[in-house]
């Protein structure tokens, strides 16, 4: 996740520089401002805005995960719901990567929807071990 933030915040501080059609279509994006809730922005506004947005919650999410694996560790059956939702929201980042942007992207995605089905999976058999502990451990 923190290589995901990585590369995009760096890709966000580059400016683009694939040719004359690129840049007429940035220029349009800077130059043609529109109200937006009493805001006056364009879509150059809403691209960059939106770009540093995701950055933010790469890192966020990067810092949630840290503290995901403590609580994991420590109490594997409150984790499994976070671990299950972010799961199913990095597939779902999956088929929009595929869709909307590029291989280094999808790839990430690919990623942490493993990793964290993976979490998911051990997370339950770690609750299975720990249950046939319980029931092996006799009291005198």
């Amino acid at each position: 996740m923190v290589l995901h933030f990585v590369g995009h915040t760096i890709g966000m501080l580059q400016s683009p520089s694939h040719g004359a059609e690129e840049a007429a279509v940035i220029q349009s994006m800077k130059s043609h401002e529109f109200n937006v809730m009493g805001s006056m922005r364009s879509y150059w506004d809403f691209f960059v805005g939106f770009g540093y947005d995701a950055s933010l919650n790469m890192i966020l999410q990067a810092v949630l995960l840290w503290f995901l694996a403590g609580l994991a560790r420590r109490d594997a059956p409150a984790a499994r719901p976070f671990i299950a939702i972010l799961a199913g929201g990095w597939v779902a980042a999956f088929v929009l990567y595929l869709k909307y942007f590029f291989l280094a992207p999808t790839i990430f995605a690919v990623l942490m929807a493993v990793v964290l089905i993976l979490a998911w999976v051990s997370s339950r058999a770690s609750i299975q071990m720990h249950k046939s502990e319980r029931v092996g451990v006799h009291t005198e």
